[in-house]
């Protein structure tokens, strides 16, 4: 992935997922972000895609924190590989 994506800034974690009402895609101000099942995805997908959307700026403060601790202690390796999976999400050059 080369391209950063992220929510519009007005899309405010977190999402819900709401499969009783529609099957939605919901942000914190209750706006549809998004409808599941879409186009060959099975409904259960929905709850998948909230948790992920949900994890991902987590996921990317943990990379970065790793990625800098594992250079202090010159694992330089490790740090590198921290390092791919943050551009691979387009979260670092």
């Amino acid at each position: 992935m080369d391209t950063k994506h992220k929510p519009a800034p007005e899309s405010l974690l977190p999402f819900k997922w709401l499969p009783d009402e529609g099957q939605f895609i919901v942000d914190a101000t209750e706006h549809i972000v998004g409808e599941v099942p879409c186009q060959g995805c099975p409904a259960e997908n929905g709850a998948y895609f909230v948790h992920a959307a949900n994890a991902y700026p987590k996921l990317v403060e943990a990379l970065l924190t790793a990625a800098g601790a594992l250079y202090l202690v010159e694992a330089h390796g490790a740090a590198e590989s921290a390092r791919a999976i943050l551009r691979e999400l387009g979260e670092a050059t």
